[in-house]
């Protein structure tokens, strides 16, 4: 079978829809232990380990594409963890997928350059830009989300939150 890159608008997808379920898991895991740490390390742990089970997350099930190493084959867990290592670093995720955009012929990012991955097509005939909108809806959903979330959060757990200098709550 020949490599086609998968396209942008089907990563991008792919990365918010792993990253909404990491995100309400890693909740649900700050709801539980009441910890910042749990809720950080949750999500750390499942955004690094994301493509780990024959290189397809759940987000990449759904938009049709797979991490393959350079010889095609699903990557190893060393190369699953070394990709994802800067989708976990605030702002990179952003500068990766510029590196993303700017790679015409693979569209490979940093990490994929690193850790000698690619993301391949499985579903060549869906077209890319369906999934730039579903990732709109996507981010829609996950805002309502989040903001219901932090105001249930709010709530019951007032003592959770401290005033900063500017007067606004942050949590503890």
């Amino acid at each position: 079978m020949e490599f086609v890159k998968a396209g942008p608008n089907k990563r991008v997808c792919a990365f918010l829809i792993d990253n909404g379920l990491a995100s309400t898991f890693s909740l649900w895991m700050f709801l539980v232990f009441k910890s910042q740490i749990a809720n950080w390390i949750s999500w750390t742990v499942l955004m690094l380990f994301k493509d780990a089970i024959d290189g397809r997350s759940p987000g990449k099930r759904f938009a049709g594409i797979q991490v393959l190493d350079e010889q095609g084959n699903p990557p190893r867990l060393s190369q699953t963890l070394f990709r994802n290592l800067f989708l976990v670093i605030p702002v990179f995720p952003i500068l990766e997928y510029i590196v993303m955009l700017k790679d015409k012929q693979e569209g490979k990012r940093v990490g994929d350059k690193l850790a000698k991955t690619r993301v391949g097509d499985l579903k060549q005939l869906s077209k890319d830009i369906t999934y730039l909108w579903f990732s709109m809806v996507v981010v829609i959903i996950l805002a309502a989300i989040q903001v219901s979330a932090a105001l249930y959060i709010s709530k019951k757990y007032p003592w959770l939150l401290i005033k900063t200098r500017s007067g606004l709550p942050q949590l503890k």
